[in-house]
């Protein structure tokens, strides 16, 4: 779903379009997500392309969560952006 400009095209990133903050634009947070998991996530986690995420935290996420800016419930994140699904599962 190409953005033309039209207000629809943020339906199928779910509720999380409050605040600012654009769960569909993985570029806009990937990097600082990517270094919240590689400073708390075990060395093999990393090395094993985030397969066992039992020790990684996501703090970036989890403070938008507490401030109600994210919501475990309904969100979607882009497709090719395992950052996010990987921040979101270990944050919800």
């Amino acid at each position: 779903n190409q953005g033309t400009g039209d207000d629809n095209d943020n339906k199928d990133t779910g509720e999380d379009q409050k605040q600012g903050f654009d769960l569909g634009d993985c570029s806009s947070y990937s990097t600082k997500w990517m270094f919240n998991l590689a400073l708390t996530c075990d060395e093999t986690d990393l090395t094993d392309q985030l397969s066992n995420t039992k020790n990684c935290h996501c703090n970036d996420a989890r403070q938008l969560l507490k401030k109600g800016t994210l919501n475990c419930n309904g969100y979607k994140c882009p497709e090719n952006c395992q950052v996010c699904d990987v921040c979101m599962d270990v944050s919800c």
